[in-house]
């Protein structure tokens, strides 16, 4: 398959940093509860509505698969590292999901699916790193009519955000040369190849969860607190920390 250089850099990276024991204290745990997560989390996974017996596509595929499967979708993954294939690929091992998990290694910007094969599509943090209206043609490509699918990604609008993601250490840090926080003009890029598209803002006082506090029951008030906050200050959005972005095939 040929690439272009920033598919090459991309696939590089992430192999020089996916272990095939990546996964190896990953524990398991119910669909149900990762839905309700965070606010984000459970927009994304109500869009795309109930998993038995759907298709459904993981965009640069982790654990989340395992989580689809038992809920019962049949699932495809792919990501353009072979080394995150392996290590996911191990994961569905352990679990003994390989009837109902199929992983392969490929750029997001070439899927080798045939036209119309999923019912439903799902991807964190991949968006980011592609080329838009390449992934956005080839998404719509294999989505069947009426398939929808979320994403969620990190919101590039906030200027003092923005510098601490480029200078300040913190837990799960990692970028790549090319990937940037998506800007509004970006998710108007990618979303106007679809007939139906919706975004929302997330995480506003409650960037600080995961990253700075770790404490659930003041995570939980945060993101309340967001609630309130983004509800009656609209303007505020865009000084949020991600964005899911939810599209609907034709």
């Amino acid at each position: 398959m040929t690439m272009t250089e920033r598919q090459e850099r991309e696939r590089q990276y992430w192999n020089n940093h996916a272990q095939v024991r990546e996964y190896a204290d990953w524990q398991e745990f119910p669909y149900a509860e990762w839905r309700v997560y965070r606010p984000i989390e459970t927009m994304a996974l109500d869009h795309l509505g109930t998993m038995t017996g759907k298709r459904l596509l993981v965009a640069g595929v982790g654990s989340s698969a395992i989580l689809f499967a038992q809920a019962g979708a049949e699932v495809w993954g792919f990501d353009i590292s072979e080394g995150q294939i392996a290590a996911v690929q191990a994961l569905v091992d352990r679990h003994d999901l390989s009837d109902r998990i199929h992983l392969k290694a490929m750029p997001f910007e070439a899927l080798e699916y045939p036209d119309s094969s999923f019912d439903l599509a799902f991807g964190d943090a991949i968006l980011h790193h592609i080329d838009l209206p390449r992934g956005a043609a080839e998404l719509a490509r294999v989505l069947r009519t009426g398939g929808r699918a979320s994403f969620i990604e990190p919101l590039g609008s906030n200027p003092l955000l923005q510098l601490a993601r480029r200078h300040l250490p913190y837990r799960g840090k990692g970028r790549t040369e090319d990937e940037r926080p998506l800007q509004y003009r970006d998710i108007r890029t990618f979303i106007k190849a679809f007939p139906k598209s919706q975004y929302r803002e997330f995480a506003l006082v409650s960037m600080l969860g995961e990253r700075v506090v770790t404490d659930r029951s003041t995570i939980r008030r945060l993101q309340h607190l967001d609630e309130i906050i983004l509800r009656h200050a609209a303007w505020m959005r865009p000084l949020c920390q991600t964005v899911w972005i939810g599209i609907e095939a034709e």
